[in-house]
């Protein structure tokens, strides 16, 4: 790394001791949450799945019992209760037709009782009678059940209609009809038994079984009942037939009454007498030979081999029985460790590969959050809910990576992060692959973001990448037709939906973290942005100058595989603080007057110097983000101001009174790759607009001159640039790499002819100090 030329002195463990500890402990913190999502007890030493090929010969270490399924086991269960009779005790109803006929008649005479109270309302005696009257229709109400005044036979009382003496034979007739049927009080789904047990006190409460299609719940009566007074007074009106139906549901009672405790008695009863195992494994007893395809027996006989095992190590060693939470601690805590070595192999690739993940809280707290989401996700769906591992959306992950990161974190945090879940599943070595090669298709879909739409295309790649994954890793454990099409469902669903539940994560990313994303810095790139209208208004020759860094820093920036979206959008708005006063930059200047030429070299240097302030201000004032800010502060260093600080000692009667660091950019220097690119690459396209007829070899010296300048002058010891990436922002013009091709065609260079390249380069060098002003 430039930054550190003797890096190899220091040690991975003393760099890792440099994190911040508010990082550490996120991350302590958030392994052992992870931890606490992962199976329990799990005491196997076979991980086999159904499908899966046995690596070796399996001999039964002990006795133990071949376990049912929790299906089976409900199953069977559900048959036991179904096979308990429900328990009903028969009463005597048979009083039915007088009860009719007296209901009739009391509504009848209610009904005169209320006439004559309205006819009489304004006589001494009214109220009297009025309480009198509801006091004995309270009496009725509570005789026959009724619970409020808004059933049909109430309009019986208040003269609304009446009933005839047809129509009470007509009742009679129905109610005949159903003088010997077993009518129940319970509704029809509260009997799943087959057959109902009935006692009677008339049989000494002897239990006689009735089929349950010879009886009828009170559902059922009610249904038939309007069906009956339907058929019989078809011409009718509605309010008499309701009359009607609401008289025979008031008089015909059920003469079954449910037991409804004893029955659940003996139901939990049967229930609890279902054996939980199918059979017995004996000690030495072969289980499965090795290379054998595991089918659903050899998968039982392993799994209950786990329990058992669990439940003899738990009896043998107390300190090994499951607690709240955790479960078994020696397996939480080996559990932990691992996971702990696993974000040990994250952090270390952020701390070589890109430490300001690890400087940046927020950023850490997003991946943090990210995995933590995708360990519940996958406990949830397949242990919770057994669907499909091809369901997790590890993909979000990949896409959100790419756009907030870039691909090289995001395709290493994905890779990471497909292991971890590898782990949670029990060493799903066919997840795992299958994940990371659908992960890295996505990747590849948004590595380089320059269009939204860019987002959705991306669901042909991760739908594609689950097809194949899944067709190759499920064909190879021998699956069945039914489970690869459930695991293909879950990968199509997954593929759909994951770009867009991205791109809605990353508009709540951008909000609540206040990061910047490729998605938000696409928006930064559009020429009608208020900041990049006015520069290009008040100052067109920096606007130009801006563009031009733009397109050079782009490419060196993909010439090192840094952010070059990033490093462009910062280009744009680099010199934004020139904006404050144009005139003093030589690309604004044209043909007017120099206003250097008036001012005293330290005013000029602070003027100059001064643009780099002022484009914090403004940055702040549209409100850029901090990465974009990160441009306008670093692009200079601390370098010095070499044209007027000569010009300075020149004219100082005394060198000694000439204070250097007047003429110096506070900084800081440039400490990612992004930052340092538009450095170099501003005092290349600054140099290289002094060069009036510059030639290939030119600029390729050009080149090497300020970037070897800009490693002496230390302006690039805190960037992570190495020798081999500044190699490469040089680029050839052969390979069409790096900054080179581009210079070339900004500049529009000839082919060189003998002698014309000496004769050049004494008139180029007379205008190169003209330009440092603007630098």
């Amino acid at each position: 790394m430039v930054k550190n030329r003797n890096a190899g002195n220091y040690s991975l463990i003393s760099g890792l001791k440099s994190i911040p500890n508010k990082i550490f402990l996120l991350y302590f913190i958030l392994t052992f949450v992870i931890t606490l999502f992962f199976p329990k007890n799990n005491y196997s030493e076979y991980n086999y799945q159904p499908n899966d090929i046995t690596r070796e010969k399996i001999i039964a270490p002990f006795d133990f019992p071949i376990l049912k399924t929790e299906e089976e086991v409900a199953s069977e269960r559900q048959a036991a209760i179904e096979k308990v009779p429900a328990l009903f005790k028969e009463v005597d109803v048979s009083r039915q037709r007088s009860d009719i006929k007296s209901l009739v008649g009391e509504l009848q005479s209610f009904s005169q009782q209320y006439q004559n109270l309205q006819d009489n309302k304004n006589s001494a005696g009214y109220s009297q009678d009025s309480s009198k009257f509801y006091s004995s229709l309270d009496n009725l109400k509570s005789r026959y059940g009724i619970q409020n005044e808004e059933r049909p036979i109430f309009q019986i009382i208040y003269g609304q209609n009446n009933i005839q003496s047809s129509d009470l034979s007509t009742l009679y007739q129905i109610l005949d009809e159903y003088r010997n049927a077993k009518i129940t009080n319970c509704m029809s789904d509260s009997i799943i038994s087959k057959q109902i047990a009935v006692t009677s006190p008339s049989r000494d409460n002897r239990e006689v079984h009735i089929d349950t299609g010879n009886i009828l719940c009170i559902d059922s009566l009610r249904i038939e009942l309007d069906s009956q007074i339907d058929n019989r007074f078809p011409e009718a009106e509605q309010q008499k037939q309701d009359i009607l139906k609401d008289i025979l549901t008031i008089v015909i009672k059920p003469n079954l009454i449910w037991q409804s405790e004893i029955t659940k008695e003996r139901q939990d009863r049967a229930r609890s007498r279902v054996p939980l195992s199918k059979g017995i494994v004996l000690e030495n007893e072969k289980i499965v030979d090795a290379n054998t395809k595991v089918n659903k027996d050899i998968y039982a006989k392993l799994q209950s081999l786990n329990k058992a095992r669990a439940q003899k190590i738990q009896s043998e060693n107390p300190l090994r029985r499951p607690l709240p939470l955790l479960g078994d601690p020696f397996i939480f805590m080996g559990q932990w460790l691992v996971v702990i070595i696993i974000f040990l192999l994250l952090l270390s690739f952020f701390y070589i590969h890109d430490r300001n993940i690890l400087d940046d809280f927020k950023f850490s707290l997003l991946i943090a959050l990210i995995f933590l989401i995708e360990v519940i996700v996958t406990n949830v769906f397949v242990f919770n809910f057994n669907m499909s591992e091809f369901s997790i959306p590890v993909t979000i992950a990949a896409l959100t990576f790419t756009i907030i990161f870039n691909s090289v974190t995001a395709f290493v945090g994905l890779s990471i992060l497909c292991i971890l879940l590898g782990f949670q599943l029990g060493g799903n070595i066919y997840f795992i692959i299958s994940s990371m090669l659908v992960s890295a298709l996505a990747i590849f879909s948004v590595r380089s973001l320059r269009r939204r739409i860019q987002v959705m295309k991306s669901v042909i790649f991760i739908v594609f990448g689950y097809l194949f994954t899944i067709s190759l890793t499920e064909i190879m454990q021998f699956a069945s037709l039914e489970e690869i099409t459930q695991h293909f469902i879950a990968g199509s669903i997954n593929g759909i939906f994951s770009p867009f539940l991205t791109y809605g994560l990353i508009v709540s990313v951008e909000t609540s973290l206040d990061i910047t994303t490729d998605l938000g810095l696409l928006e930064m790139a559009d020429f009608n942005h208020p900041l990049l209208k006015k520069l290009s208004k008040e100052s067109s020759g920096t606007f130009s100058h801006s563009i031009t860094v733009g397109n050079l820093a782009e490419a060196a920036a993909d010439a090192v595989g840094a952010n070059a979206l990033l490093t462009r959008i910062g280009a744009y708005y680099h010199d934004i603080g020139k904006i404050a006063k144009p005139e003093y930059f030589i690309e604004n200047q044209a043909y007017d007057e120099n206003k250097h030429d008036k001012l005293k070299p330290n005013l000029s240097a602070l003027v100059i110097i001064n643009h780099v302030e002022e484009g914090i201000k403004l940055a702040e004032q549209y409100n850029l983000p901090e990465v974009i800010t990160k441009f306008i502060r670093t692009h200079h260093g601390t370098t010095v101001i070499e044209y007027f600080y000569n010009k300075a000692l020149e004219q100082a009667e005394d060198p000694e009174d000439v204070n250097k660091d007047d003429y110096r950019y506070p900084g800081p220097k440039p400490d990612t790759k992004e930052t340092a690119i538009l450095m170099i690459c501003e005092s290349i396209e600054a140099a290289t607009r002094s060069l009036s007829k510059p030639s290939l070899r030119q600029l390729e010296r050009l080149v090497d001159k300020i970037i070897k300048k800009k490693l002496d002058e230390g302006q690039l010891d805190e960037s992570p640039l190495t020798f081999a990436d500044l190699k490469n922002i040089k680029g050839s013009i052969e390979d069409n790499t790096g900054i080179m091709p581009t210079l070339k065609s900004e500049y529009h260079v000839r082919v060189e002819y003998p002698d014309q390249e000496d004769i050049e380069e004494a008139e180029n060098e007379k205008g190169k100090s003209e330009s440092s002003e603007s630098s």
